[in-house]
Protein backbone atom coordinates (compact mmCIF):
# COMPACT_ATOMS: atom_id res chain seq x y z
CA UNK A 1 0.00 0.00 0.00
CA UNK A 2 3.00 2.58 0.63
CA UNK A 3 4.32 1.64 -2.69
CA UNK A 4 1.05 1.93 -4.06
CA UNK A 5 0.48 5.50 -2.66
CA UNK A 6 4.44 6.77 -3.70
CA UNK A 7 3.86 5.71 -7.07
CA UNK A 8 0.30 6.03 -8.31
CA UNK A 9 1.52 5.67 -12.20
CA UNK A 10 2.32 2.11 -11.67
CA UNK A 11 -0.63 -0.32 -10.42
CA UNK A 12 0.14 -2.42 -7.47
CA UNK A 13 -2.10 -5.92 -7.48
CA UNK A 14 -1.10 -8.20 -4.85
CA UNK A 15 -2.09 -11.68 -6.93
CA UNK A 16 -2.63 -15.08 -4.27
CA UNK A 17 -1.62 -18.24 -4.60
CA UNK A 18 -4.68 -20.67 -3.20
CA UNK A 19 -5.31 -24.67 -2.29
CA UNK A 20 -8.58 -25.47 -1.82
CA UNK A 21 -9.89 -22.03 -0.51
CA UNK A 22 -6.89 -21.23 1.55
CA UNK A 23 -4.00 -18.62 1.18
CA UNK A 24 -0.82 -20.57 0.72
CA UNK A 25 1.51 -18.08 -1.50
CA UNK A 26 1.36 -15.04 -3.78
CA UNK A 27 2.99 -12.29 -5.77
CA UNK A 28 3.09 -8.52 -5.96
CA UNK A 29 2.19 -7.15 -9.39
CA UNK A 30 3.37 -4.37 -10.75
CA UNK A 31 1.37 -3.18 -14.02
CA UNK A 32 1.38 -0.38 -16.46
CA UNK A 33 0.37 0.29 -19.61
CA UNK A 34 2.09 0.39 -23.28
CA UNK A 35 -0.02 1.85 -25.49
CA UNK A 36 -3.16 -0.82 -25.53
CA UNK A 37 -0.53 -3.31 -23.98
CA UNK A 38 -0.81 -4.43 -20.34
CA UNK A 39 2.75 -5.29 -18.70
CA UNK A 40 3.85 -6.33 -15.74
CA UNK A 41 7.72 -4.37 -14.63
CA UNK A 42 10.31 -4.05 -12.60
CA UNK A 43 9.03 -1.07 -11.26
CA UNK A 44 12.09 2.00 -9.87
CA UNK A 45 12.88 1.28 -6.38
CA UNK A 46 11.86 -2.07 -5.77
CA UNK A 47 15.18 -4.12 -5.20
CA UNK A 48 13.38 -7.39 -5.55
CA UNK A 49 9.75 -8.75 -6.91
CA UNK A 50 9.66 -12.23 -5.53
CA UNK A 51 6.92 -14.65 -4.14
CA UNK A 52 5.90 -15.33 -0.73
CA UNK A 53 4.94 -18.59 -0.02
CA UNK A 54 3.64 -20.76 3.29
CA UNK A 55 6.65 -23.09 5.21
CA UNK A 56 4.58 -26.34 3.71
CA UNK A 57 5.20 -25.11 0.24
CA UNK A 58 8.02 -25.12 -2.22
CA UNK A 59 9.12 -22.07 -4.12
CA UNK A 60 8.20 -23.93 -7.38
CA UNK A 61 4.91 -24.30 -6.52
CA UNK A 62 4.43 -20.76 -6.30
CA UNK A 63 6.38 -19.45 -8.75
CA UNK A 64 4.74 -21.91 -11.84
CA UNK A 65 1.35 -20.75 -11.25
CA UNK A 66 2.62 -16.69 -10.47
CA UNK A 67 4.64 -16.96 -14.25
CA UNK A 68 1.96 -18.87 -15.88
CA UNK A 69 -0.59 -16.19 -14.57
CA UNK A 70 2.15 -13.75 -16.10
CA UNK A 71 2.27 -15.36 -19.50
CA UNK A 72 -2.02 -15.38 -20.10
CA UNK A 73 -2.33 -11.86 -18.70
CA UNK A 74 0.61 -9.45 -20.12
CA UNK A 75 2.38 -8.41 -23.25
CA UNK A 76 5.46 -8.78 -21.60
CA UNK A 77 6.98 -9.23 -18.34
CA UNK A 78 10.27 -8.38 -16.23
CA UNK A 79 10.81 -9.04 -12.84
CA UNK A 80 14.20 -9.61 -10.59
CA UNK A 81 14.19 -12.70 -8.17
CA UNK A 82 15.51 -12.59 -4.72
CA UNK A 83 19.12 -14.25 -4.35
CA UNK A 84 17.78 -17.12 -2.69
CA UNK A 85 15.76 -18.16 -5.58
CA UNK A 86 17.57 -19.86 -8.24
CA UNK A 87 15.33 -20.33 -11.44
CA UNK A 88 18.14 -21.99 -13.48
CA UNK A 89 17.19 -25.34 -12.75
CA UNK A 90 13.63 -24.72 -13.81
CA UNK A 91 12.56 -25.26 -17.56
CA UNK A 92 11.00 -22.36 -17.63
CA UNK A 93 8.43 -22.22 -21.10
CA UNK A 94 9.23 -20.63 -24.19
CA UNK A 95 8.84 -17.27 -24.62
CA UNK A 96 10.74 -16.86 -21.03
CA UNK A 97 14.09 -15.29 -20.74
CA UNK A 98 16.40 -15.87 -18.15
CA UNK A 99 19.45 -13.48 -17.02
CA UNK A 100 21.90 -13.82 -14.70
CA UNK A 101 22.42 -10.55 -12.43
CA UNK A 102 24.51 -10.63 -9.61
CA UNK A 103 25.07 -8.83 -5.91
CA UNK A 104 27.16 -8.46 -2.90
CA UNK A 105 26.70 -10.02 0.27
CA UNK A 106 28.53 -9.42 3.71
CA UNK A 107 27.67 -12.91 5.09
CA UNK A 108 28.09 -12.36 8.71
CA UNK A 109 27.08 -8.96 10.58
CA UNK A 110 29.06 -8.59 13.73
CA UNK A 111 30.09 -5.78 16.87
CA UNK A 112 32.29 -3.25 15.81
CA UNK A 113 35.72 -5.25 16.55
CA UNK A 114 34.97 -8.10 14.17
CA UNK A 115 34.05 -5.94 11.65
CA UNK A 116 36.82 -3.76 11.45
CA UNK A 117 39.03 -6.95 11.82
CA UNK A 118 37.72 -7.91 8.59
CA UNK A 119 38.69 -5.15 6.67
CA UNK A 120 41.72 -3.44 5.54
CA UNK A 121 44.02 -1.84 7.45
CA UNK A 122 43.39 1.14 5.04
CA UNK A 123 39.84 1.08 5.93
CA UNK A 124 40.32 0.47 9.65
CA UNK A 125 42.45 3.68 9.59
CA UNK A 126 39.64 6.02 7.64
CA UNK A 127 37.27 4.83 9.98
CA UNK A 128 38.80 5.85 13.31
CA UNK A 129 39.70 9.16 11.39
CA UNK A 130 36.29 9.62 10.43
CA UNK A 131 34.83 8.60 14.00
CA UNK A 132 36.87 12.22 15.31
CA UNK A 133 34.76 14.40 13.58
CA UNK A 134 31.44 12.71 12.94
CA UNK A 135 28.33 10.94 14.85
CA UNK A 136 26.58 8.14 13.63
CA UNK A 137 22.65 8.43 13.60
CA UNK A 138 21.03 5.09 13.78
CA UNK A 139 17.21 4.96 13.65
CA UNK A 140 16.64 8.58 12.04
CA UNK A 141 13.68 9.93 11.03
CA UNK A 142 13.87 10.22 7.20
CA UNK A 143 13.63 14.02 6.13
CA UNK A 144 13.93 16.42 2.84
CA UNK A 145 17.64 16.89 3.40
CA UNK A 146 18.15 13.41 3.04
CA UNK A 147 16.49 12.75 0.22
CA UNK A 148 18.32 15.32 -1.66
CA UNK A 149 22.00 13.09 -0.58
CA UNK A 150 19.66 10.57 -2.53
CA UNK A 151 19.02 12.83 -5.42
CA UNK A 152 22.59 14.01 -5.75
CA UNK A 153 24.33 10.46 -5.88
CA UNK A 154 21.31 9.46 -8.63
CA UNK A 155 22.80 12.17 -10.58
CA UNK A 156 26.47 11.76 -9.92
CA UNK A 157 25.77 8.92 -11.75
CA UNK A 158 24.05 10.37 -14.94
CA UNK A 159 20.50 9.00 -13.46
CA UNK A 160 17.35 10.79 -11.82
CA UNK A 161 15.80 9.84 -8.51
CA UNK A 162 12.83 8.13 -10.16
CA UNK A 163 10.11 9.57 -8.19
CA UNK A 164 9.06 12.70 -6.61
CA UNK A 165 11.11 13.64 -3.56
CA UNK A 166 7.39 13.81 -1.72
CA UNK A 167 6.59 10.29 -2.74
CA UNK A 168 9.64 9.14 -1.47
CA UNK A 169 9.42 10.73 1.83
CA UNK A 170 5.69 9.23 2.33
CA UNK A 171 7.09 5.54 0.70
CA UNK A 172 10.18 5.88 3.82
CA UNK A 173 8.33 6.73 6.33
CA UNK A 174 5.69 4.69 6.06
CA UNK A 175 7.90 1.57 5.74
CA UNK A 176 9.76 3.14 8.68
CA UNK A 177 6.37 2.97 10.82
CA UNK A 178 5.25 -0.54 9.91
CA UNK A 179 9.18 -1.51 10.47
CA UNK A 180 10.10 -2.31 7.48
CA UNK A 181 12.51 0.12 6.93
CA UNK A 182 15.65 1.60 9.24
CA UNK A 183 17.29 4.78 8.26
CA UNK A 184 21.24 5.34 9.17
CA UNK A 185 22.74 9.05 8.72
CA UNK A 186 25.75 10.21 9.90
CA UNK A 187 26.85 14.58 10.48
CA UNK A 188 29.13 16.64 11.64
CA UNK A 189 29.69 16.33 15.40
CA UNK A 190 28.83 19.97 15.93
CA UNK A 191 26.02 20.17 13.05
CA UNK A 192 23.95 17.20 13.85
CA UNK A 193 21.20 18.61 12.03
CA UNK A 194 22.43 18.48 8.64
CA UNK A 195 23.20 14.84 7.48
CA UNK A 196 26.33 14.13 5.41
CA UNK A 197 25.26 10.83 4.01
CA UNK A 198 22.19 8.26 4.54
CA UNK A 199 21.44 4.95 3.82
CA UNK A 200 17.96 3.21 3.91
CA UNK A 201 18.17 -0.41 5.29
CA UNK A 202 15.02 -2.68 4.31
CA UNK A 203 14.76 -5.92 6.33
CA UNK A 204 12.94 -9.35 6.27
CA UNK A 205 13.94 -12.07 8.42
CA UNK A 206 17.59 -12.24 9.11
CA UNK A 207 18.39 -10.35 6.03
CA UNK A 208 19.03 -6.55 5.69
CA UNK A 209 19.41 -4.62 2.72
CA UNK A 210 20.90 -1.65 1.15
CA UNK A 211 18.40 -0.19 -0.05
CA UNK A 212 18.63 3.76 -0.80
CA UNK A 213 21.79 5.58 -0.39
CA UNK A 214 22.82 9.12 -0.89
CA UNK A 215 26.31 11.16 0.50
CA UNK A 216 27.62 14.85 -0.07
CA UNK A 217 31.21 14.85 -0.94
CA UNK A 218 33.64 15.76 1.64
CA UNK A 219 37.66 15.49 0.84
CA UNK A 220 39.32 13.32 3.12
CA UNK A 221 36.66 11.64 4.56
CA UNK A 222 35.39 8.41 3.50
CA UNK A 223 31.30 9.15 4.57
CA UNK A 224 29.44 6.27 3.16
CA UNK A 225 32.35 3.79 4.64
CA UNK A 226 32.08 5.33 7.84
CA UNK A 227 28.57 5.00 7.86
CA UNK A 228 28.48 1.52 7.05
CA UNK A 229 30.79 0.03 9.07
CA UNK A 230 28.59 1.68 12.12
CA UNK A 231 25.11 0.25 10.44
CA UNK A 232 26.62 -3.25 10.25
CA UNK A 233 27.14 -3.28 13.85
CA UNK A 234 23.76 -1.33 14.59
CA UNK A 235 21.96 -4.21 12.63
CA UNK A 236 23.70 -6.70 13.98
CA UNK A 237 22.56 -5.51 17.52
CA UNK A 238 18.63 -5.53 15.95
CA UNK A 239 19.15 -9.46 15.09
CA UNK A 240 20.35 -9.01 11.75
CA UNK A 241 22.70 -11.59 10.50
CA UNK A 242 23.34 -10.79 7.01
CA UNK A 243 23.61 -7.55 4.26
CA UNK A 244 22.60 -7.83 0.66
CA UNK A 245 24.44 -4.99 -0.68
CA UNK A 246 20.97 -5.19 -3.58
CA UNK A 247 23.00 -5.21 -6.70
CA UNK A 248 26.85 -4.90 -8.33
CA UNK A 249 25.54 -4.10 -11.98
CA UNK A 250 27.02 -0.92 -12.21
CA UNK A 251 30.96 -0.97 -12.16
CA UNK A 252 31.84 1.86 -10.15
CA UNK A 253 29.37 1.28 -7.48
CA UNK A 254 30.08 -2.97 -6.93
CA UNK A 255 33.84 -1.25 -6.87
CA UNK A 256 33.01 0.44 -3.70
CA UNK A 257 30.55 -2.25 -2.18
CA UNK A 258 33.36 -5.16 -2.57
CA UNK A 259 35.52 -3.09 -0.05
CA UNK A 260 33.53 -4.19 2.68
CA UNK A 261 31.27 -7.23 0.77
CA UNK A 262 32.78 -11.31 1.06
CA UNK A 263 30.57 -13.27 -1.08
CA UNK A 264 29.47 -12.47 -4.37
CA UNK A 265 25.83 -13.84 -4.92
CA UNK A 266 23.81 -14.45 -8.42
CA UNK A 267 20.19 -13.65 -8.91
CA UNK A 268 17.85 -14.29 -11.47
CA UNK A 269 15.90 -11.62 -13.79
CA UNK A 270 13.35 -13.13 -15.90
CA UNK A 271 11.30 -11.44 -19.01
CA UNK A 272 8.97 -12.51 -21.68
CA UNK A 273 7.42 -10.91 -24.50
CA UNK A 274 4.45 -12.83 -26.09
CA UNK A 275 3.14 -9.99 -27.83
CA UNK A 276 4.71 -10.34 -31.84
CA UNK A 277 4.36 -6.61 -32.26
CA UNK A 278 6.37 -5.73 -29.07
CA UNK A 279 9.13 -8.12 -29.99
CA UNK A 280 9.57 -6.44 -33.15
CA UNK A 281 9.55 -3.34 -31.20
CA UNK A 282 12.15 -4.69 -28.47
CA UNK A 283 14.42 -6.09 -31.67
CA UNK A 284 14.63 -2.60 -33.44
CA UNK A 285 15.33 -1.07 -29.95
CA UNK A 286 18.18 -3.13 -29.59
CA UNK A 287 19.85 -3.95 -32.49
CA UNK A 288 22.95 -2.53 -33.26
Amino acid sequence: MSYKTAVPQIRTIPIGIFEENTLVGGFPVFERNWGPFRRAVNPPLVPYGSPFWLPSHTTIEIIEPVLDYFLETYASTSMEFLPSIDLRSFSLPVPWHINQRKTLFKTLLANEDVTLQALSQKRRHAFRRASKSLIFQPDATFTEKHAALIAQSYARHQRRLPIPVKNLLDLVNALKTHQEATVCSIAFNHSPEEPLAVVVFLSTKNTAYEWLAGAALVPKLELMGFLLISAFTFLHHKGLEKLDFVGANHPSIAAFKRKFADAEVPYIYVQQTSNPFLRMVEWIRHKP
